[in-house]
């Protein structure tokens, strides 16, 4: 599952974004993507909102969040008290453009 935003900048900005992230290894993994380049990874529960924010560059941009299962199967059934839900939830999705240099 992926959610995928294009953003475009002439002098580049900030994002931002809170992630509660209710996954985890080795079920399954959230990952944020900058241009297809994996920059941050959550391999298990967050237990709240946190906010997560990098800059961007100028130019045209993916920011990509998804998550994903290991290509291997688990060693035993998921218990969801401990090893989470495999959702995640993002709110508050922010992009603060750079002043004019």
């Amino acid at each position: 599952r992926s959610l995928t935003v294009s953003v475009s900048s002439v002098n580049g900005a900030l994002f931002s974004v809170r992630i509660n992230a209710d996954i985890g290894m080795p079920y399954d993994q959230f990952l944020i993507y900058y241009d297809d380049d994996p920059i941050q990874g959550y391999p298990r529960r967050t237990g709240e909102y946190i906010t997560y924010s990098n800059t961007i560059l100028p130019g045209d941009h993916t920011i990509s969040f998804r998550v994903s299962k290991p290509p291997f199967e688990a060693p035993n059934p998921r218990d969801e008290e401990t090893d989470g839900t495999g959702e995640v939830w993002l709110d508050g999705f922010q992009l603060s453009p750079n002043p004019p240099y």
